[in-house]
């Protein structure tokens, strides 16, 4: 396969799935593959509807043929039950069987099957909580934790993930680098906020847990000797001052400084007097080495009312938010173009209905939804020839009196007594200010929602096709040439060319609305090469004697009841040929 300038030209178009084959030649392309993409998995039917082990044998297959750069996938604790107590034990060790057998042999099977895709576990605040297991588990280490750094109720249970998280690192039977980092989805609740040494409780937003989180896990992992581990963190994409200062460098630099007190004070509190962490010794590397930014967010239902209120959708779909409407994805480069003009804190989102602007930035709405918007909401108007309304400058709303009725302030051009088609800021951003270092941009991933729902109107509704080209659309819009067209600036006046760090959430919806794969939805689901028990190019004879060979011992188990027999037999025959 050809490499150009780093990036896969070659869309791999052979993938293998439960009963299926696609065998094609490869699609050159000259953009961005699938392969270049960050994946997050859920594992949304594991183990409800599909075993640990047949789950997690169907990932390495996927991988195998697919191999994302990197795999942020969701872990739970031993004991959260049962059917977790052996697979999820971080002392097991690797085995033989077709299906990894517990998660370290899974880390071992995915290293040899796709080499190039590092490992990042997710973690969220029901990962580790209360033991629901009958049978006897693994129930914590002898990790160092900090004795005077604070968390949430909701994340009790960190210091079990992490020491969780450092028996998996300390394994002797797993090679370094296996695990490469963990990566955290705070879901935290406004209500839960805690205080700390010097951030009174209540006294700030959910930002206080997302601070605590980053700097007790970035304390334990100098604690425990595992300074190589990256941790990662999701932020909604308006968190913009919350997620520059988690991965700049220390000392901050003064842009940040200037926002750093009133974006985290816990974060503020926490720097000695040259500005470094105080659980540091004049150590400057950032907290967090990825941050994941959510580029969607949800419209909210409440019975027959359906709100869009802070949701982030329009700039990339048409007809979302509407049971009695289909969406669809706007061609790629306005969408692209559109996502730059939010992030800029820019009018870039065609908006519902049209607008009047009278004297005074006065709004008057036909159609409008002008209570769903944010406050200081930037709004530009479209004339019949396509020319922008105000010619210079924004007008910016800060007064929302229905929702066809609004007023703000700024350009004193109008729309001259017209209802015209408009474009406004989903959002409230800015990712020019405060600056973003090459260095910093390099360590920020947009993410994407691969959901289809009229509620979550997302990239599901394409192809992955579609997507990709999106993505190519976007980098070429924020390719940091200049600052107009850049998303991160390093100075005020200087572009920062957006690097290729995508994600997308999740496998299972992008197998479902993309057909990249057959995501398993039961323990049967095996995949041809699970079946390819000798190793040869296709399966065959050789794979038939080893699994005569092997009738009534655990060796050729296909179908995960422990054992070798007439089912297993079945699967290889009705796989029988196919290559691998």
């Amino acid at each position: 396969m050809e490499v150009f300038g780093g990036r896969v030209a070659c869309m791999k178009m052979q993938r293998a799935m439960v009963g299926v084959m696609l065998a094609a030649a490869p699609v050159c392309l000259a953009g961005t593959t699938l392969e270049d993409v960050v994946v997050w998995d859920y594992r949304g039917t594991a183990p409800s509807q599909v075993s640990l082990e047949a789950y997690h044998g169907w990932l390495v297959s996927w991988c195998r043929g697919t191999p994302p750069p990197r795999l942020v996938l969701y872990v739970s604790s031993p004991c959260i039950g049962d059917d977790f107590a052996t697979f999820y034990d971080p002392t097991a060790a690797p085995t033989d069987g077709v299906n990894p057998a517990n998660f370290v042999d899974f880390l071992s099977d995915l290293k040899a099957a796709a080499p190039g895709t590092e490992v990042e576990v997710l973690v969220d605040r029901s990962s580790f909580s209360a033991s629901g297991a009958s049978s006897p588990c693994w129930t914590g280490g002898t990790g160092s934790h900090h004795p005077d750094m604070s968390l949430s109720s909701e994340w009790a249970n960190l210091p079990l993930a992490m020491d969780w998280v450092g028996a998996v690192l300390d394994n002797a039977s797993l090679p370094g680098g296996v695990l490469a980092g963990v990566t955290f989805d705070p879901e935290v609740s406004q209500a839960n906020v805690p205080g700390s040494s010097c951030v009174p409780p209540g006294t700030h937003g959910v930002s206080m847990t997302y601070q605590q989180l980053a700097d007790w896990v970035d304390a334990w992992k100098r604690l425990n000797g595992h300074t190589d581990l990256r941790q990662g963190m999701t932020f909604g994409v308006d968190a913009a001052n919350m997620a520059r200062l988690n991965v700049a460098t220390f000392p901050l630099e003064t842009s940040l400084q200037s926002v750093l007190a009133q974006a985290s004070p816990e974060l503020n509190c926490q720097l000695d007097g040259s500005g470094y962490p105080t659980w540091r010794t004049g150590d400057a590397t950032p907290l967090l080495q990825s941050c994941y930014l959510q580029v969607y967010v949800v419209c909210a239902e409440s019975g027959d009312t359906i709100s869009e209120a802070s949701s982030f959708w329009r700039w990339q779909t048409e007809g979302g938010c509407d049971p009695a409407a289909t969406p669809t994805l706007r061609a790629a480069a306005d969408a692209a173009q559109s996502l730059v003009l939010n992030m800029t804190q820019q009018a870039g989102s065609p908006g519902p209905g049209t607008l009047e602007v009278a004297a005074g930035v006065e709004l008057t709405g036909v159609g409008t939804r002008f209570l769903d918007w944010a406050p200081y909401t930037r709004v530009s108007a479209i004339e019949p020839d396509g020319s922008i309304i105000p010619t210079s400058g924004q007008w910016k709303v800060d007064a929302f009196h229905s929702n066809t009725a609004a007023s703000g302030y700024g350009s004193s051009e109008t729309t001259s007594g017209e209802q015209l088609p408009y474009r406004y800021s989903e959002l409230v951003m800015n990712w020019h200010y405060p600056y973003v270092s090459a260095d910093m941009a390099d360590r920020i991933w947009p993410m994407f929602s691969i959901n289809a729902d009229t509620l979550a109107p997302f990239f599901g509704y394409g192809t992955e096709q579609k997507f990709l080209d999106f993505i190519d659309q976007f980098a070429s819009a924020a390719d940091g040439s200049s600052y107009a067209r850049s998303v991160y600036s390093s100075d005020g006046t200087t572009g920062v060319s957006l690097p290729p760090n995508y994600a997308i959430y999740d496998l299972q919806l992008a197998c479902d609305h993309w057909d990249i794969g057959t995501y398993p939805t039961s323990s049967d689901h095996v995949l041809p090469c699970a079946a390819n028990l000798a190793g040869g190019a296709m399966i065959g004879v050789q794979d038939l004697l080893v699994v005569l060979s092997s009738w009534g011992t655990p060796t050729a188990d296909l179908d995960g009841d422990g054992t070798t027999g007439l089912s297993d037999l079945q699967i290889l025959l009705q796989v029988w040929g196919i290559g691998c």
